[in-house]
């Protein structure tokens, strides 16, 4: 694979991550709005995994003294985007608790307008963790594949010799076909 591939290559994977990390954003939202219950706290709590393993990996990326890494900014990126997905289930916990309450029962339009205040707040709380992941996926990856780039156009200009090694005896390999007749003999 030539480096020219990578650049087409690092669009392709936001251009597939992209609408992947919208729709899971607009799912949770919406169960956060509609339902808030069970099924909320399991795309949080995996949300939240996911993201914080992965700032957890950003930030142990060993980096240059004095130097500020792209994979530092993305796992601040990350753990900004883990602390408010724990802000969006405490709300999801508190809704529900709302919800669930009999001051909910015997006050009903003041316990109406507190859940939509809550989801309100959860939606606007869900897409800040939403855009702050969104920069630190884009940074992350940005720098991912510029090292691959990097790292191919160093083994492009290395340029080392795969070819066999010259035949000391014509003898070629009587276990293998497909070296014989490729003409890839092997001194014993």
């Amino acid at each position: 694979m030539r480096h020219y591939v990578i650049v087409p290559l690092s669009i392709a994977s936001k251009i597939v991550a992209v609408p992947l990390l919208f729709s899971v954003t607009l799912s949770y939202i919406l169960r956060l709005v509609r339902q808030a219950g069970p099924e909320t706290y399991t795309i949080g709590m995996t949300a939240f995994g996911v993201t914080g393993a992965l700032s957890a990996i950003c930030l142990t990326i060993p980096c240059a003294s004095g130097t500020f890494p792209p994979t530092r900014y993305a796992g601040e990126k990350f753990l900004h985007s883990s602390l408010l997905l724990i802000q969006t289930l405490m709300i999801v916990y508190v809704k529900s608790a709302l919800m669930q309450s009999a001051w909910w029962n015997a006050h009903i339009s003041l316990g109406s307008v507190a859940s939509v205040t809550l989801s309100i707040i959860g939606t606007l709380v869900s897409a800040a963790a939403a855009y702050a992941w969104y920069f630190g996926f884009d940074t992350l990856n940005d720098e991912l594949w510029s090292n691959w780039d990097r790292r191919l156009r160093e083994m492009e200009t290395k340029k080392p010799n795969h070819r066999a090694p010259p035949v000391q005896n014509n003898k070629c390999c009587p276990t293998n076909r497909w070296t014989r007749a490729a003409g890839a003999c092997f001194a014993s």
